[in-house]
Protein backbone atom coordinates (compact mmCIF):
# COMPACT_ATOMS: atom_id res chain seq x y z
CA UNK A 1 0.00 0.00 0.00
CA UNK A 2 1.44 3.44 -0.72
CA UNK A 3 1.28 6.04 1.11
CA UNK A 4 0.75 9.95 0.64
CA UNK A 5 4.62 10.01 0.97
CA UNK A 6 5.42 7.71 -1.60
CA UNK A 7 2.43 9.52 -3.79
CA UNK A 8 4.00 12.75 -3.35
CA UNK A 9 7.65 11.56 -4.30
CA UNK A 10 6.59 9.60 -7.46
CA UNK A 11 4.38 12.43 -9.08
CA UNK A 12 7.39 14.30 -7.98
CA UNK A 13 9.57 11.78 -10.40
CA UNK A 14 7.59 11.80 -12.87
CA UNK A 15 7.49 15.97 -13.46
CA UNK A 16 11.36 15.80 -13.29
CA UNK A 17 12.01 12.91 -15.22
CA UNK A 18 9.71 13.77 -18.28
CA UNK A 19 11.85 13.26 -21.06
CA UNK A 20 13.48 10.17 -20.16
CA UNK A 21 10.55 8.84 -19.41
CA UNK A 22 9.70 9.47 -23.11
CA UNK A 23 12.57 8.02 -24.63
CA UNK A 24 12.34 5.13 -22.18
CA UNK A 25 8.56 4.63 -23.80
CA UNK A 26 9.47 5.63 -27.27
CA UNK A 27 12.70 2.80 -27.25
CA UNK A 28 10.13 0.36 -25.61
CA UNK A 29 7.34 0.48 -28.35
CA UNK A 30 10.01 0.32 -31.09
CA UNK A 31 11.45 -2.54 -29.58
CA UNK A 32 7.94 -4.27 -28.97
CA UNK A 33 6.05 -2.45 -32.20
CA UNK A 34 4.83 -5.86 -33.65
CA UNK A 35 3.56 -7.58 -30.64
CA UNK A 36 1.46 -4.61 -29.20
CA UNK A 37 -0.10 -3.97 -32.87
CA UNK A 38 -0.68 -7.77 -32.89
CA UNK A 39 -2.29 -7.37 -29.57
CA UNK A 40 -4.08 -3.92 -30.60
CA UNK A 41 -5.75 -6.16 -33.41
CA UNK A 42 -6.38 -9.34 -31.43
CA UNK A 43 -8.30 -6.68 -28.85
CA UNK A 44 -10.53 -5.28 -31.74
CA UNK A 45 -11.43 -8.06 -33.65
CA UNK A 46 -12.82 -10.11 -29.82
CA UNK A 47 -14.62 -7.08 -29.12
CA UNK A 48 -15.27 -5.69 -32.56
CA UNK A 49 -18.83 -4.37 -31.89
CA UNK A 50 -17.88 -3.18 -28.63
CA UNK A 51 -15.20 -0.95 -30.11
CA UNK A 52 -17.41 0.32 -33.51
CA UNK A 53 -20.04 1.58 -30.83
CA UNK A 54 -17.27 3.38 -28.65
CA UNK A 55 -16.28 4.84 -32.07
CA UNK A 56 -19.54 5.58 -33.29
CA UNK A 57 -20.15 7.42 -29.71
CA UNK A 58 -17.07 9.42 -29.57
CA UNK A 59 -18.07 10.41 -33.50
CA UNK A 60 -21.27 11.94 -32.36
CA UNK A 61 -20.15 13.60 -29.44
CA UNK A 62 -17.44 15.10 -30.69
CA UNK A 63 -19.09 15.46 -34.24
CA UNK A 64 -18.59 19.59 -34.60
CA UNK A 65 -15.14 19.55 -33.32
CA UNK A 66 -13.91 16.67 -35.45
CA UNK A 67 -15.39 18.34 -38.46
CA UNK A 68 -13.29 21.86 -37.55
CA UNK A 69 -10.55 19.67 -37.28
CA UNK A 70 -11.27 18.11 -40.63
CA UNK A 71 -11.94 20.98 -42.61
CA UNK A 72 -8.90 22.77 -41.06
CA UNK A 73 -6.23 19.95 -42.06
CA UNK A 74 -8.14 19.64 -46.13
CA UNK A 75 -7.27 23.91 -45.70
CA UNK A 76 -3.85 23.09 -45.12
CA UNK A 77 -3.40 20.06 -47.11
CA UNK A 78 -5.08 20.48 -50.37
CA UNK A 79 -3.11 18.04 -52.55
CA UNK A 80 -4.21 15.43 -49.78
CA UNK A 81 -7.54 15.99 -49.93
CA UNK A 82 -7.66 15.47 -53.99
CA UNK A 83 -5.16 12.46 -53.46
CA UNK A 84 -7.77 10.44 -50.88
CA UNK A 85 -10.30 11.97 -53.67
CA UNK A 86 -8.69 10.10 -56.38
CA UNK A 87 -8.35 7.14 -54.84
CA UNK A 88 -11.93 7.23 -53.30
CA UNK A 89 -13.22 7.34 -56.95
CA UNK A 90 -10.67 4.68 -58.52
CA UNK A 91 -12.06 1.97 -55.49
CA UNK A 92 -15.59 3.01 -56.40
CA UNK A 93 -15.10 2.44 -60.17
CA UNK A 94 -13.23 -0.60 -59.77
CA UNK A 95 -9.95 0.61 -61.14
CA UNK A 96 -6.11 -0.06 -60.09
CA UNK A 97 -4.98 2.89 -57.73
CA UNK A 98 -1.21 3.72 -57.60
CA UNK A 99 -0.33 6.66 -55.22
CA UNK A 100 1.39 9.58 -57.19
CA UNK A 101 2.72 13.12 -55.89
CA UNK A 102 0.92 16.35 -57.91
CA UNK A 103 4.34 17.52 -57.81
CA UNK A 104 6.23 14.55 -59.68
CA UNK A 105 3.42 14.93 -62.55
CA UNK A 106 3.85 18.37 -62.86
CA UNK A 107 8.08 17.65 -62.98
CA UNK A 108 7.24 15.10 -65.44
CA UNK A 109 4.95 17.44 -67.82
CA UNK A 110 7.24 20.48 -67.00
CA UNK A 111 4.74 22.32 -65.84
CA UNK A 112 2.75 22.23 -69.14
CA UNK A 113 -1.07 21.66 -70.30
CA UNK A 114 -0.82 18.07 -71.82
CA UNK A 115 -4.46 19.42 -73.73
CA UNK A 116 -2.74 22.70 -75.32
CA UNK A 117 0.45 23.16 -74.57
CA UNK A 118 0.66 26.22 -72.48
CA UNK A 119 2.19 26.88 -68.81
CA UNK A 120 0.01 25.56 -66.13
CA UNK A 121 -0.28 28.36 -62.97
CA UNK A 122 -0.35 26.61 -60.21
CA UNK A 123 -3.86 28.13 -59.33
CA UNK A 124 -5.24 26.81 -62.35
CA UNK A 125 -3.35 23.12 -62.20
CA UNK A 126 -5.50 19.60 -62.37
CA UNK A 127 -4.75 15.70 -62.63
CA UNK A 128 -6.36 14.47 -66.00
CA UNK A 129 -7.10 10.99 -66.27
CA UNK A 130 -5.60 9.89 -69.91
CA UNK A 131 -8.24 6.99 -69.83
CA UNK A 132 -10.71 8.17 -67.77
CA UNK A 133 -11.93 6.29 -64.98
CA UNK A 134 -15.29 5.68 -65.74
CA UNK A 135 -13.79 4.05 -69.22
CA UNK A 136 -11.50 1.37 -66.76
CA UNK A 137 -8.39 3.50 -66.76
CA UNK A 138 -5.89 3.18 -63.58
CA UNK A 139 -5.15 5.82 -61.16
CA UNK A 140 -1.57 5.66 -61.29
CA UNK A 141 1.19 7.79 -62.69
CA UNK A 142 1.43 6.36 -66.07
CA UNK A 143 -2.33 7.57 -66.92
CA UNK A 144 -2.50 10.90 -65.44
CA UNK A 145 -1.44 14.33 -67.07
CA UNK A 146 -1.20 17.40 -65.99
CA UNK A 147 -3.67 19.97 -67.42
CA UNK A 148 -5.62 23.17 -66.96
CA UNK A 149 -8.84 23.03 -65.57
CA UNK A 150 -10.38 24.40 -67.66
CA UNK A 151 -9.20 21.99 -70.80
CA UNK A 152 -9.65 19.32 -68.29
CA UNK A 153 -13.13 19.96 -68.35
CA UNK A 154 -13.55 20.22 -71.99
CA UNK A 155 -12.33 16.79 -72.84
CA UNK A 156 -14.72 15.62 -70.06
CA UNK A 157 -14.67 11.66 -70.08
CA UNK A 158 -13.76 11.78 -73.51
CA UNK A 159 -10.88 9.24 -74.15
CA UNK A 160 -10.75 9.91 -77.94
CA UNK A 161 -9.18 13.51 -77.26
CA UNK A 162 -6.48 13.63 -79.64
CA UNK A 163 -3.62 14.95 -76.59
CA UNK A 164 -4.25 11.43 -74.89
CA UNK A 165 -2.50 9.81 -78.02
CA UNK A 166 0.64 11.59 -76.64
CA UNK A 167 1.97 9.38 -73.52
CA UNK A 168 -0.37 6.40 -75.17
CA UNK A 169 2.44 6.42 -78.19
CA UNK A 170 6.19 7.03 -75.62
Amino acid sequence: MTTASDRAYQKAYRETHQEHRKAYGRAYYRAHQEALKANTRAYYEAHLEECKAYHLAYRKAHRQELSIKNRAYNKAHPEKKKARKHKRRALEQGVMHQPYKVGDIVDRDRGVCCLCGKRVAKADRSIDHILPLSMGGADAPHNVQLAHQRCNKAKSNSARFPANLRLALD
